[in-house]
């Protein structure tokens, strides 16, 4: 399967919430409570436009959102990376292509 990373758009908002407020990555994540389309919107719309977090999709050469990335700079040399899976895909190796595939498109190293 061909994937792609590309830059997330605010067009991307309803996808992301429904990934964000799926039961596992609740449980996953830092906050676990179910997010709101007016906070998760606004939540988005931050994002895209801070330079410290880089935002991205992943899809198939068809276009369908298979998950996202998320790399937000906290210090001059740190990064922390979040990701999900859009749950209809998840168990089948995608997490591992999609960091594979992020890790690619950086010019500097990335320190785990």
């Amino acid at each position: 399967m061909k994937l792609k990373l590309r830059p997330a758009v605010f067009k991307d908002w309803k996808t992301l919430l429904e990934w964000r407020n799926d039961p596992s990555s609740r449980e996953n994540s830092f906050k676990q409570e179910r997010i709101d389309e007016q906070s998760h919107k606004a939540w988005l719309s931050s994002s895209l436009s801070n330079p410290d977090r880089t935002l991205l999709i992943m899809e198939d050469s068809k276009g369908l959102p298979l998950g996202t990335i998320r790399c937000d700079t906290i210090a001059s040399k740190e990064k922390v990376l979040s990701w999900t899976i859009n749950p209809s895909y998840r168990k089948k190796g995608l997490g591992k292509s999609m960091l594979e595939l992020f890790l690619k498109k950086k010019k500097r190293k990335l320190y785990g």
